[in-house]
């Protein structure tokens, strides 16, 4: 005698739990290769400013004026450097840069300016200090002496574009590992 229903079972509920785990699991790998990220960012970032240097700031070095190198006077520009990721809902952003307050002088040295003021150097070649300062006068000449800009911001943006598609590739392969490990 042939059967003249057929039914079948679904557990939906099972299904359910693996998709509420690959959300969680899709979600933790974002907010983690967003830290990355931006990490990446920060810190390439704060090797520019470290790097940047002009012959005035080499000068303000040795004179004992710029605590660290390249435009790493007194430590605030650098310092003001930060990262941080951010989840709301569905939602991931990830941030680096001058985060917080930002002085007038970091976008001046991201930019660069012209400069009618110009160092004073002894006959040797030092930079004059007084009280922890270094001497200025207006420039002789007229006119401005352009300070080049860092460009700090704008050239760690370009390596975290080329560090993309790597970490895009190494968080891709951590999350189907996770989902085909059938994590919970």
């Amino acid at each position: 005698m042939a059967r003249s229903d057929y039914s079948v079972s679904i557990n939906v509920d099972g299904l359910l739990k693996k998709a509420n785990s690959i959300k969680r699991i899709v979600t933790e790998e974002t907010v983690a290769m967003s830290g990355e990220i931006v990490e990446f960012g920060e810190n390439e970032m704060k090797a520019i400013i470290l790097t940047s240097g002009t012959p005035f700031s080499d000068a303000a070095r040795s004179a004992g004026i710029n605590k660290g190198p390249g435009r790493f006077r007194t430590g605030q520009m650098y310092n003001a450097v930060k990262s941080r990721v951010t989840v709301s809902g569905n939602s991931v952003s990830a941030e680096y840069g001058w985060l917080g307050k930002i002085r007038k002088y970091f976008l001046y040295q991201e930019y660069g300016f012209r400069n009618k003021f110009i160092a004073s150097y002894s006959g040797s070649g030092v930079l004059r200090v007084d009280s922890g300062s270094p001497v200025v006068r207006r420039n002789p000449n007229g006119g401005y002496k352009n300070t080049p800009g860092m460009f700090a911001l704008r050239d760690s943006q370009k390596s975290v574009e080329k560090e993309l598609p790597r970490l895009l590739k190494k968080y891709r392969g951590r999350i189907t590992r996770r989902i085909n490990k059938g994590e919970k």
